[in-house]
């Protein structure tokens, strides 16, 4: 490390410009060689530097922000340190996805477009916060639960630098996680790590109820079915959840109420936003209903429906939605023959989207019924169930949500396995001796009959 440009720099020592250039040149080298702060730290600890006087990777940090802040603060701003920061990030968190992680993969490609943001920069136009608050979106999106709390901070504050700081150093503690995480995967039962954080046990949280879980219980009880598989039960009614409403929840969820807070909002609005494109092109030209045409109509009105979490949501954003599509629907018919969407027919899509709120709507039934049954396809084969070719046009969004409830359910059923498995054993037992009993009885009475 000490042969990276930092040789012959005195620690702790004030920085001359050459000093302070070649420092930042370096610290964009062990970003570009994905080397993280704390790896940094690391070598020189090895070395013993860092006991001897201040660590020069305080130094980097240190500088690194304040020669940012000092471009920031230039009439005008000089953005290319920025727009150097913005491509690091966008490393790290595509580093943090995985393989199956596709829309949110392409969705950091179009936040984080090199070429743009380097347009931008040369212009001095370039504003950090929205592209910050964006990666944050993301993140929050793929993170364990322990993270949730300090991405959300982040969100709440105000100072552009300090989001970015929060940035850099979430993003190396979330690979930190990946790595605990695959190293719990192949590690031995009863095996445990030494440095690994205390963590609190959801069983032990079970186990201090008393054993009483009465939410799940009536939770499980709704999807039991004597010919499933314990297993088979549980990935239902985690599919089920999604769709529910303000129910209690599961004791054995309460771990993971953040996580499923944010897939029941994404499940509802691509469930509503399928649901809308469809019904509207039922009524449109069969040349208007191409692949893209439906991929298109998704982004839109997704983009539209962001905030919105139940049907009670959907007055407020509905006329826009409406009037977008009758713009866009517009615009398309002109292109095509130089027609423009009659008064009727549009009268006719508003009455129809208008009836989506309702759960009971047969487009939106079918919809539902079709996400749901891929879901459970992609719980029980572990991620491994390929897209319906009817539901194609999302593939993307469908894989992510799949990937993340996956992520939820193989969590949860680590520590809760067994508590499912008593109370599905529990409902056999019941419903089993509730079935004998009513063949016992109608025995009896045909008996009677030939008395």
């Amino acid at each position: 490390m000490m042969d990276r440009g930092t040789k012959g720099l005195e620690f702790g020592s004030p920085l001359e410009a050459a000093d302070l250039h070649r420092l930042l040149g370096n610290l964009m080298i062990s970003h570009r060689g994905g080397m993280s702060y704390q790896e940094a730290k690391k070598k020189l600890s090895e070395k013993r530097d860092i006991e001897r006087s201040p660590s020069i990777f305080t130094n980097f940090q240190h500088s690194f922000w304040e020669v940012l802040n000092e471009n920031l603060q230039q009439m005008p701003s000089n953005m290319s340190l920025a727009a150097s920061l913005l491509s690091d990030i966008k490393v790290r968190v595509i580093s943090l996805l995985t393989p199956t992680t596709l829309g949110l993969r392409e969705e950091m490609d179009r936040l984080l477009d090199e070429e743009t943001i380097l347009t931008r920069a040369s212009k001095g136009k370039l504003k950090l916060k929205p592209y910050a608050i964006g990666v944050l979106h993301i993140l929050e999106r793929i993170c364990t639960p322990k993270r949730e709390p300090e991405i959300k901070k982040l969100l709440l504050e105000n100072d552009v630098l300090a989001i970015y700081k929060g940035i850099i150093n979430v993003t190396d503690k979330m690979k930190i996680d990946m790595k605990k995480y695959a190293v719990a995967a192949t590690t031995p039962a009863g095996v445990e790590d030494e440095d690994e954080e205390p963590v609190d046990k959801i069983a032990d949280y079970m186990y201090h109820l008393g054993g009483e879980l009465p939410n799940t219980e009536a939770w499980l009880r709704k999807y039991y079915v004597k010919s499933l598989h314990p297993r088979n039960i549980v990935y239902y009614a985690f599919v089920g959840l999604l769709g529910s409403g303000l129910e209690p929840y599961p004791e054995t969820l309460m771990m993971h109420i953040p996580r499923l807070e944010a897939l029941k909002r994404d499940y509802f609005q691509l469930v509503i936003a399928v649901s809308m494109v469809l019904t509207t092109l039922t009524y449109l030209p069969p040349a208007m209903c191409t692949a893209e045409s439906r991929e298109s109509s998704i982004a839109t009105i997704m983009n539209l429906l962001k905030g919105t979490k139940s049907d009670g949501d959907l007055g407020r954003v509905l006329p826009a939605i409406i009037d977008k599509i009758r713009i866009n629907a517009t615009r398309k018919l002109r292109e095509m023959n130089n027609t423009s969407l009659t008064e009727s027919l549009m009268k006719a899509i508003s009455y129809q989207l208008h009836q989506i709120p309702d759960p009971k709507t047969k487009v939106r039934r079918s919809v539902t019924l079709r996400v749901n049954d891929y879901l459970k396809e992609s719980l029980t084969t572990e991620g491994a169930a390929p897209v319906p070719f009817n539901l194609h046009f999302i593939s993307n969004e469908l894989t992510e949500l799949s990937t993340r409830l996956n992520s939820v359910v193989m969590s949860n059923l680590e520590s809760c396995l067994s508590f499912y498995e008593k109370i599905i054993g529990d409902l056999r037992m019941k419903f089993g001796e509730g079935d004998r009993q009513r063949k016992q009885v109608k025995f009896s009475r045909s008996r009677n009959i030939f008395k």
